[in-house]
């Protein structure tokens, strides 16, 4: 199976915010970890730690085998993928367990490092790593705990994200932070790209942190703390009578899941790239309509071409629709989308109450 990666994107200005580790030029010996991870947002530190002198990946943990894709074929974690191309042991337990424990306990790791394993650990497994288990997390904790960190930092339009790496405990995303890096989030960042900022900037740290010779670690503070849940697809769809910025924000950040989207009569249309112009929408549909058509105030998800190229009304402006994917069709630009669709100026999107 054959791992498919973005192109590298160059790293972002970073920021040291947290440092609480001193390194050592010439270790004693090497750091002996295991790896768990699932995600593919865990493969550039799965491959910085086995490229770097001075740690010893002892094996993988990842998540079983899954069915996926139309055909439901059973499928490699990326971190599978990943660790098999590297030579490396590889375990998936359906459960952890008694029979998991102990064969963590095999590989007599120092230290865990784990990266979005998808599957809480149960307290019993903590004491197997006498330096304890690393996580990586992709936001500056304690803002955003929770599964879904990055889509999160986007909606709320944050100016800033980051890495932190904090010891596991028994409580969710709430244990003592070791580092933090930050980053300025880019202002066309999508979840699928600023998530791919982020791993190789959590790869590099990690691999400093797990080299030094002494650990001293920050208890997280309780303020400003929340929780970044799971989307469902039903998330995905745009409400137009929100604001300009708010419907962008959702495009960006609903990439790759559960992508934003729309309907036009009874079928989909998946929004995938929009920009929020300086045109107010009531103007904008005062010039666009007849006298007599015109709403007493701009409609939300009124349809408004001008010049061959989509745009639609939202609560106080007008968003141009660059990229789109039809129903059953594959990804094309707003304007081509028209000339199929045959939309006219003063047809509206369906909304959904």
């Amino acid at each position: 199976m054959v791992l498919k990666m973005r192109e590298a994107r160059p790293l972002l200005n970073s920021k040291l915010l947290t440092l609480n580790f001193s390194l050592s030029p010439f270790p004693l010996k090497k750091m002996r970890i295991v790896f768990f991870g699932s995600a593919a947002f865990a493969v550039p530190a799965l491959e910085k730690l086995n490229a770097t002198e001075g740690i010893e990946v002892a094996a993988v943990f990842t998540q079983p085998d899954r069915p996926a894709g139309r055909g439901r074929a059973s499928a490699f974690t990326a971190v599978k993928s990943a660790a098999l191309a590297l030579g490396l042991p590889v375990l998936q337990p359906e459960e952890l367990d008694a029979d998991a424990l102990a064969k963590l306990r095999h590989f007599a790791p120092d230290a865990v490092a784990i990266i979005a394993y998808g599957k809480l650990i149960p307290p019993e497994f903590l004491p197997a790593a006498p330096r304890g288990w690393l996580n990586l997390h992709p936001s500056l904790l304690p803002r955003y705990r929770g599964a879904a960190p990055v889509p999160h930092c986007i909606l709320n339009g944050d100016a800033e994200t980051g890495v932190t790496i904090f010891r596991l405990n028994e409580k969710f995303d709430q244990g003592d932070i070791l580092a933090v890096k930050k980053i300025p989030v880019p202002p066309d960042a999508t979840g699928a790209t600023l998530l791919d900022d982020l791993a190789p900037l959590g790869a590099a740290l990690l691999a400093q942190v797990l080299l030094a010779e002494k650990w001293e670690f920050l208890p997280q503070s309780g303020e400003k703390s929340s929780y970044a849940r799971k989307f469902a697809k039903a998330d995905g769809e745009i409400d137009w009578r929100l604001p300009a910025l708010a419907i962008d924000r959702r495009v960006r950040a609903y990439q790759p899941w559960p992508l934003a989207y729309t309907y036009y009569g009874d079928r989909r249309l998946t929004l995938t790239k929009i920009a929020v112009t300086d045109r107010p929408a009531t103007a904008a549909l005062a010039t666009a309509l007849p006298a007599t058509a015109l709403p007493a105030t701009a409609l939300p998800a009124t349809v408004v071409i001008d010049k061959n190229e989509f745009y639609v009304a939202t609560a106080d402006k007008l968003v141009k629709i660059i990229t789109v994917i039809p129903e059953g069709k594959a990804a094309m630009t707003g304007a081509e989308f028209l000339r199929g669709a045959r939309l006219k100026s003063g047809e509206r999107l369906t909304v959904r109450d």
